[in-house]
């Protein structure tokens, strides 16, 4: 038992999931809603309103592409992991800590920091709980930073600014083709760690056209982005290929 604490406070610490009571409602910009003919649904940007009624939460329809405070002009959709009209949303309406009434709402699963703070409208249906008051007392300020404001590691692959913006701007040309060759070059031996996989099983599904890359002469070529885009596709991969051999 004791082992099986420690393994908790340390290893899977920052991992760790917990359940947050809330209620269950889909996520739309308000733009959907009034093209359906609902009427007088007026959503100012920060604000959220509960729809008991249709089971939605109608978000803004500026915040659900760019919000104002995204240092990197993330909007709602991008920060809870791509929603698309068709994701559902856990709601927690709380006061926070400044006295003010607020809605922490996630998609479930997430990742840590996929979340977004938004404000009820006056129009906006109170959750019914059973044994707390409508918006129970809470404190945003502890809640880990929005995934938005955060920059990841990426286990050593090289950061894709330092190529100096891959020869954008440039007339093409062999020359310039190099800084994309060694930047892939460089991630290469760092591939197989990053998708927590053995070499041989990336080799294998380069080969099978599984996975995005290029062949320059007899090597191949992999890039961070689009591996990035590749993994968000399969999310289940890493977790899958976890304990891969490279018998795999």
């Amino acid at each position: 038992m004791n082992q099986h604490l420690r393994r908790l406070n340390n290893s899977t610490l920052e991992k760790m999931r917990l359940p947050i009571p809330g209620g269950r409602h889909y996520v739309m910009p308000a733009g959907v809603g009034k093209r359906a003919g609902i009427q007088g649904l007026d959503v100012p940007r920060g604000h959220i309103q509960i729809d008991d009624r249709r089971d939605t939460a109608w978000v803004n329809d500026e915040d659900w592409l760019a919000l104002p405070d995204s240092p990197k002009k993330e909007g709602i959709a991008g920060i809870l992991g791509g929603a698309d009209n068709d994701d559902a949303l856990w709601l927690h309406p709380f006061t926070d800590h400044d006295g003010e009434r607020k809605v922490l709402a996630w998609r479930s699963p997430n990742q840590v920091g996929e979340y977004v703070i938004l404000k009820p409208t006056a129009a906006s249906h109170a959750l019914s709980w059973t044994k707390a008051e409508s918006y129970p007392q809470a404190d945003s300020r502890q809640l880990p930073p929005r995934v938005d404001f955060t920059d990841p590691a990426y286990l050593g692959l090289v950061d894709a600014e330092s190529a100096g913006g891959l020869g954008k701007g440039e007339v093409y040309s062999v020359e310039v083709m190099e800084t994309a060759i060694d930047r892939a070059v460089a991630n290469q031996g760092a591939l197989g760690m990053y998708c927590r996989v053995a070499p041989a099983t990336i080799y294998r599904l380069a080969q099978k056209g599984q996975i995005p890359c290029g062949k320059v002469g007899r090597s191949w070529r992999f890039h961070r982005e689009a591996i990035d885009r590749w993994i968000a596709a399969h999310p289940t991969f890493a977790q899958e290929r976890s304990g891969s051999t490279a018998d795999d």
